[in-house]
């Protein structure tokens, strides 16, 4: 009975190594195709500015949300378990942005969730029109250095 045990566990932890080796080597080839793309030139960073309301000014109005806006004179607690959930439901939002328009996860830089929602990637032309469209964004920009 031990002997099969520890044939059970080998078998395991070789299978864990290969599919851990195969998900760093594929994050691997997408950050240098990443990479690539950037500098050739055919792919800039851009903000995405979504629809729905940031945690600071969020009253309440999706259905399973509670309001995360604080009261007058009130400040907010990043660490409630309303603003955690809000939080989350927002990043999500940007994933399925992200998927609609073929846009990879590597690709992400930055998630904005508390004065702002949304969040910045190195996106194509294409890709950047193809966010730029659907009904839940506000606006796509090129992110730029500003003085």
């Amino acid at each position: 009975m031990n002997i099969r045990r520890r044939s059970i566990f080998s078998i395991l932890v070789t299978v864990a190594v290969g599919i851990s080796v195969t998900a760093f080597t594929s994050l691997a080839q997408a950050e240098d195709s990443l990479a690539q793309l950037v500098k050739s030139g055919n792919a800039k960073s851009y903000i995405v500015v979504m629809a729905n309301d940031p945690v600071i000014s969020y009253a309440g109005d999706i259905a399973d949300y509670a309001a995360t806006k604080p009261g007058k004179g009130n400040k907010i607690n990043p660490n409630s378990a309303h603003v955690r959930k809000y939080q989350k439901f927002l990043e999500k939002s940007h994933d399925a942005s992200m998927a609609k328009a073929g846009v990879a996860q590597g690709a992400v830089m930055n998630r904005y969730t508390f004065a702002l929602n949304g969040y910045s990637a190195i996106l194509t032309r294409n890709q950047a029109k193809a966010i730029e469209r659907q009904a839940n964004v506000v606006k796509v920009m090129e992110d730029q250095m500003r003085f």
